[in-house]
């Protein structure tokens, strides 16, 4: 029972977040199911802590 509710806290905290932002990214929403998996949530953190974010080169930014 604990495993259920700690994977419902992790999709509440990591998934719903990062289908929000991955398309401002430029990257696919259904990406975010992998925020699920504790590593590959954190991976794809850092993925988008450091890739060239759309509109990142233009004039006044």
């Amino acid at each position: 029972m604990e495993v259920i509710i700690g994977l419902i806290v992790n999709a509440v905290l990591w998934c719903i977040p990062l289908y929000r932002l991955l398309p401002r990214a430029g990257m696919n929403p259904n990406l975010a199911i992998l925020g699920v998996v504790p590593i590959l949530g954190t991976v794809l953190l850092w993925i988008l802590a450091f890739r060239r974010w759309p509109g990142e080169g233009a004039a006044g930014v």
